[in-house]
């Protein structure tokens, strides 16, 4: 008879020693929501080797799409000529290898990217890194119209697990303005068509301000006669993975904005909000001036802890 130890062992050698198709295909995570298989898209590289760490893109559908499509968007394969999207998501086209693991959730359709499917797109990242090595420091978004939208929630509320976002034509979920100077330490880049119907152009230049206010490091390329299929261009050849693998997640940042209204969103990178008003948006703004020397600004926050173990300005330091 197993003991408990012995079995949970025994399936972990297994599934290290699980060989994964390369190329596209659907996997399956179990939501713990709701006991139920949740699909996802995934690509695997021709060469793929438990013996390096790869880089990891979540990519994020838009209206009426869904996860099969949408891997196919990310590697600038559209449509065929005529070809509507049902007969596109039967079969998958022929896709330049690249050294990224890729993984497109479904996230329930389309309901945006808050709640559930907020959750769910977590656990596709905590599936992905429990199949696959993954360099935790070169974990990437992007999406286009509902995902990009969904891309910069996820990326201001979460800003410490992004290495760069990268998102087409975003409509932008109400309640992300404010949230903006969180991406202070992720470097931005919005696609978008001039001629947008959906998307209008106005509203994404207006993002691209915003972010340039709060010191974003963000660039923006508009195309113009596009219309809401700018991503057709931005993905064009599989080229948004050389922009996203220029950068590395910046661990331990000098400097660390953060705002939020939930304690579900309470921390970024070496800060904490331990006593705030939900509802209310808080804020800190924190920044070593030299070594050892911290300023700190805060705004309807009542308390918060500073994690500074491990920072390099902070060697043998404040504790």
């Amino acid at each position: 008879m197993f003991k408990h130890a012995g079995l949970v062992g025994a399936l972990a050698v297994l599934a290290a020693a699980q060989v994964y198709t390369s190329g596209p295909q659907v996997v399956t995570f179990l939501s713990d929501v709701d006991d139920t298989d949740q699909p996802y898209a995934l690509y695997v590289p021709k060469q793929y080797s438990a013996t390096k760490k790869y880089p990891l893109v979540i990519s994020l559908h838009g209206t009426y799409s869904n996860h099969r499509l949408n891997l196919r968007r990310v590697f600038g394969k559209g449509n065929r000529m005529s070809e509507t999207d049902a007969e596109a998501t039967r079969y998958w086209p022929v896709m330049k290898d690249v050294e990224f693991i890729v993984a497109s959730p479904l996230a329930r359709g389309t309901i945006g990217y808050k709640g559930i499917a907020e959750k769910d797109v977590y656990d596709v990242l905590a599936d992905v890194k429990r199949r696959f090595s993954i360099d935790d420091d070169r974990v990437y978004l992007t999406g286009l119209d509902m995902g990009g939208g969904g891309a910069l929630w996820l990326g201001l509320t979460r800003p410490d697990v992004w290495a760069a976002i990268a998102v087409i034509c975003p409509a932008v979920p109400s309640g992300t303005d404010s949230l903006a100077g969180n991406a202070l330490n992720i470097p931005v880049k919005m696609f978008q068509g001039e001629l947008d119907p959906v998307v209008p152009a106005k509203e994404t230049r207006r993002w691209q301000d915003l972010l340039a206010r709060v010191g974003v490091k963000s660039e923006y390329v508009e195309y113009p006669g596009i219309r809401h299929n700018a991503w057709d261009v931005a993905y064009r050849d599989a080229s948004v993975f050389e922009w996203l693998g220029r950068h590395t997640r910046d661990r331990y940042p000098d400097q660390v904005r953060f705002s939020s209204n939930s304690y579900r969103y309470g921390s970024a990178y070496w800060v904490r909000f331990d006593v705030m008003t939900p509802g209310t948006l808080a804020s800190i703004e924190a920044k070593f001036v030299a070594k050892k020397r911290l300023t700190v600004q805060t705004k309807a926050l009542d308390a918060f802890s500073l994690t500074l173990k491990g920072h390099p300005m902070n060697a043998l330091g404040i504790q």
